[in-house]
């Protein structure tokens, strides 16, 4: 079995996923996903119907994961990934990624098309040793 790792759920939940103590591993949750199709073929559902019923749970998925409020590290690679080309999401998904890892960020100055931008800081929220500040 194969799973989309570039998923929005699945990068958003990877961790969960990932940790043997979460209880919530995605092998399970991708061959429950496979049973579930397999059902609705088994009950002579028209194809139409059953990749309405496919769409839908996948555009669910997808908004549960945004809608969550978290980031793993699989999702944020992504997000900075999708981001690569465009200075202000780069931005965007940068501080994204730094609050995922438990910074409080707050960028210097506000946004507009003629600001000449500096970086935004990032401290710490918890006193760390300095080789975990950026």
């Amino acid at each position: 079995m194969r799973i989309n790792a570039w998923h929005p759920f699945v990068a958003t939940f990877h961790d969960e996923f990932a940790s043997k103590g979460a209880g919530q591993p995605l092998e399970l949750f991708a061959m429950a996903e496979v049973l579930a199709e397999a059902q609705l073929y088994g009950l002579g559902l028209k194809e139409d119907q059953i990749d309405a019923f496919l769409s839908a749970r996948d555009q669910l998925l997808r908004y549960l994961a945004t809608a969550s409020g978290r980031q793993g590290a699989f999702a944020a690679a992504l997000a900075l990934q999708d981001a690569r080309n465009d200075s202000d999401a780069l931005e965007d998904k940068l501080c994204g990624a730094f609050t995922s890892l438990g910074y409080d960020v707050t960028p210097s100055v506000e946004r507009t098309s003629r600001t000449v931008w500096r970086r935004p800081t990032c401290p710490p929220t918890r006193r760390e040793s300095p080789a975990n500040t950026v």
